[in-house]
């Protein structure tokens, strides 16, 4: 009798482990709604995030659109026509306007014919004026200016125009 008892108690413990297993268990009812609510956590912090990114404009009708924004533009055209002068100085930040180097006129932005070999390259040949003080170990610089054609590089000047002038400079020495 004891050993029918004993297994009946090994039986009946048996029983009650797979049941407490059963409810460990995830029902797949269980798991599909963890997951549609995990998806639905993501897509919510997501559609804010990309609101956050992009400005919106509201049109006549009151609705709100999504604009794109212009990183960068180039300021010359396809074709416009553009001036190019040269200048050496002995200072950064400093140029004789009335004293350029060398100035090319009438240049077409995306124009790759021109020039003396109809392959858009220029070339100057000519003496660059060397001052006291570059011959003393000073620098000397080079700024070029391109400009819409007929603007000046001189922000004085009446025919000055900011937003068609860029200037760069380089160390010669």
């Amino acid at each position: 009798m004891e050993t029918t008892a004993a297994a009946s108690s090994t039986a009946s413990e048996a029983t009650q482990q797979r049941a407490s297993s059963a409810s460990q268990t995830p029902s797949v009812w269980s798991m599909l709604k963890q997951f549609a609510t995990r998806l639905l956590v993501i897509y919510a912090i997501s559609s804010l995030l990309k609101s956050f990114r992009q400005p919106q404009n509201v049109s006549k009708s009151g609705t709100t659109a999504p604009t794109s924004t212009l990183l960068s533009k180039n300021i010359f055209p396809n074709g416009m026509e553009m001036d190019i002068t040269f200048y050496v100085s002995e200072y950064e930040n400093h140029v004789d306007y009335a004293r350029p180097l060398w100035r090319l006129e009438s240049i077409y932005y995306g124009d790759w014919e021109a020039g003396e070999k109809q392959d858009s390259v220029f070339f100057y040949e000519g003496k660059i004026p060397c001052p006291i003080s570059v011959q003393n170990n000073a620098s000397l610089y080079l700024h070029v200016f391109v400009t819409k054609a007929g603007k000046s590089a001189d922000p004085k000047a009446k025919n000055y125009s900011k937003r068609y002038t860029i200037h760069r400079w380089h160390q010669l020495n």
